[in-house]
């Protein structure tokens, strides 16, 4: 998986290029980011054998083509469809995440900095985080 970002005039453009022969989402699957800062990870889920990007921030009012918006407790995010319905799974059933390797386990959140560890300790393969938590 080849992953292209470009930026011009305050946005950035993120695109998934699969490599022969994975699944990755809607081929070709791109996030157009725009305004403030937006957290966007991307990854690979060896589990399911798909790539995945999420993306947080405020300006995810709708979702981007190939992608699907996840909303908990007021917060509003944006996923490929396979890490949605996971996601969606994981805060359906209470479960929780860590925040460092071997930490506590916290309740699973929109948080930038709970889903960044849900995704490095739970799901796995994070290949990029462009504007992540301090």
């Amino acid at each position: 998986m080849k992953l292209l970002t470009t930026s011009a005039g305050g946005s950035v453009r993120v695109t998934f290029l699969p490599d022969p022969g994975t699944a990755v989402p809607s081929s070709g699957t791109t996030l157009t980011l725009t305004g403030a800062a937006r957290m966007v990870v991307t990854g690979f889920d060896d589990r399911s054998g798909c790539g995945y990007v999420l993306a947080t921030g405020p300006d995810v009012a709708s979702a981007d083509a190939g992608t699907q918006r996840v909303t908990h407790d007021g917060v509003t995010i944006t996923a490929t469809p396979e890490l949605a319905a996971g996601l969606r799974d994981a805060l359906l059933a209470g479960r929780s995440a860590q925040l460092v390797l071997g930490g506590p386990p916290v309740p699973l959140n929109l948080d930038d900095r709970t889903l960044l560890g849900w995704l490095r300790f739970c799901v796995g393969g994070v290949l990029s985080v462009m504007n992540g938590p301090e």
